[in-house]
């Protein structure tokens, strides 16, 4: 049985492949101090600093069902909570946000990972394409930062979808 984290990540570098981009997305998993953590520490080295964003970040925990008299059999259910994030600048305004990060860059990504999570074999879609989630457009980080529930500041100005609650039913497949 594959990890929701391991098909996530596959799910994100498909997405990437599907935005035709040379960064493609990079994919993270954790919880907010790990992901702010990692991020800060790719920035400090000139190799990594470049294909930080964009970015997918798969926060965790998080809970899978199984079985049970709900449960299909084969198949594990969660609900998952992402962010979806491109760095920016902090004087920009909403309408720069908008059209800098937002047009240009979040929502081809976001239509892409739409699809590549349609697309994944270990996932089941339901009959009309979608899986329901809360989206959210974020131009808050872009411009005061971001603080972590720690106190600790994320030291990157980004602009994100923010996506919750996407109830996600994977299918169980054998290695």
């Amino acid at each position: 049985m594959d990890s929701i984290n391991g098909i996530m990540r596959d799910v994100a570098q498909r997405a990437g492949e599907l935005w035709q981009s040379e960064k493609g997305l990079t994919f993270l998993f954790g919880d907010w101090p790990y992901i702010a953590d990692t991020l800060t520490l790719w920035g400090q080295n000139p190799e990594t600093a470049a294909q930080k964003f964009p970015c997918l970040a798969l926060y965790s925990p998080f809970t899978e069902q199984r079985g049970g008299d709900r449960q299909a059999v084969g198949t594990r259910t969660a609900y998952l909570q992402m962010l979806l994030m491109v760095n920016t600048l902090p004087n920009y305004d909403n309408e720069t946000r908008e059209r800098v990060s937002f047009e240009a860059i979040l929502r081809p990504l976001y239509d892409c990972l739409m699809e590549a999570i349609r697309k994944e074999r270990r996932i089941i879609t339901p009959y009309k394409g979608t899986i329901a989630h809360d989206y959210r457009e974020n131009y808050r980080y872009g411009r005061s930062g971001v603080n972590g529930s720690d106190g600790k500041t994320f030291f990157d100005y980004i602009d994100a979808i923010e996506l919750n609650k996407m109830q996600v039913v994977f299918r169980d497949t054998c290695n």
